[in-house]
């Protein structure tokens, strides 16, 4: 699944990031607003967004946060640390932790993402 299938529109797609931008929330806060987002601008529920749309999703964490990263992981990662043998799957990586958009709290270690946890 991709933004483009769902009708995305770039202007008020960013219209969306810099309102949650301008609230400067915490990025769980963040996180969930964006989360609520999508499911407002995109016909997909909440569940979905890590089903297709994580690249996308991740890219907005990163630019509300500055010195957040886009990862990968994935089961041809170049990175042993970033090396899951059945799920390819973008996150972002800030201040420690590891988020996504079922995990708005993040985790220490990005196995301990919601969408890892049926292959632990």
């Amino acid at each position: 699944m991709l933004l483009c299938e769902l009708g995305y529109n770039q202007k008020i797609h960013d219209e969306m990031v810099e309102r949650i931008r301008l609230q400067d929330p915490i990025i769980a806060d963040a996180i969930e607003a964006l989360a609520d987002g999508y499911c407002y601008l995109y016909p997909v529920e909440h569940s979905e967004i890590n089903q297709g749309l994580c690249e996308d999703f991740a890219a907005d964490v990163v630019a509300l946060f500055p010195g957040a990263e886009l990862l990968w992981v994935g089961c041809e990662s170049d990175l042993d640390d970033f090396f899951h043998p059945s799920i390819i799957h973008a996150m972002t990586r800030y201040e420690g932790k590891f988020y996504d958009a079922d995990c708005p709290e993040g985790v220490e270690r990005w196995e301990d993402l919601p969408i890892f946890s049926s292959t632990n």
